[in-house]
């Protein structure tokens, strides 16, 4: 059924702020905007003139919404609060655009493409509480970078269980159907139950910030 077009009694900019974050940065038009929302496109207008605008406003959204934890801390729990509750905003929200949205490969200044003054206080916090370790400048950007890829890039952070699951059942389908004989040690995990997915997510912080640490000389 075609749903009507009009202003509904609730558009405000949160709700179309809200309901812009579900969808793929690559999808992400003002024409579809109206279209989920079931609203006319002039209608989005009166709140946001162009979608530079919106986008703008949804980049500060998902800033404040992930409260990352205070640059006070040693600089290992730093990173593992961070990575902890951006992890915790992920499972929460159904937020496709904090999932995916990029300019590139290496937009790691910035929020979602745009600039955001609370990343860069974040930023400076983070890069003395380095030097206070005995970082150089150079080195704490370098180490910045790492944790940002790690951050947005890696599967494990917004991965769930029933995700995994899935794709377990997938190996393990694939294991039923291969040559046992050709693969003896894999294929003795046909009967294994899924891993946990949070343990796993916790294993790969745990690399990540003891491979830091061994890189670059920096106490746990």
């Amino acid at each position: 059924m075609e749903r009507q077009r009009g202003r509904p009694r609730a558009l405000n900019r949160e709700v179309i702020i809200n309901e812009a974050l579900k969808l793929p940065p690559d999808e992400f038009t003002l024409p579809r905007v109206a279209e989920d929302l079931g609203v006319s496109l002039p209608a989005l207008y009166h709140y946001f003139p162009n979608k530079e605008a919106l986008a703008d406003a949804m980049a500060e959204q998902i800033n404040e919404l992930v409260d990352l934890a205070d640059h006070y801390l040693p600089w290992h729990e730093y990173l593992r609060g961070v990575l902890t509750e951006y992890r915790s905003f992920l499972k929460q929200s159904d937020y496709a655009f904090g999932r995916g949205s990029r300019v590139s490969d290496l937009s790691c200044f910035r929020i979602a493409g745009k600039r955001s003054e609370k990343l860069l206080q974040r930023l400076n916090g983070f890069i003395e509480s380095l030097e206070s370790e005995g970082m150089s400048s150079t080195q704490s950007i370098e180490i910045w970078m790492v944790f940002q890829d790690f951050v947005r890039h890696s599967v494990l952070t917004g991965a769930s269980q029933d995700a995994l699951e899935e794709s377990w059942q997938d190996f393990q389908s694939d294991l039923r159907r291969a040559e046992a004989d050709s693969i003896p040690t894999v294929a003795n995990l046909d009967d294994m139950p899924c891993p946990d997915v949070e343990a796993i997510f916790e294993a790969a912080v745990d690399v990540l910030i003891f491979g830091i640490a061994k890189r670059y000389g920096l106490k746990l």
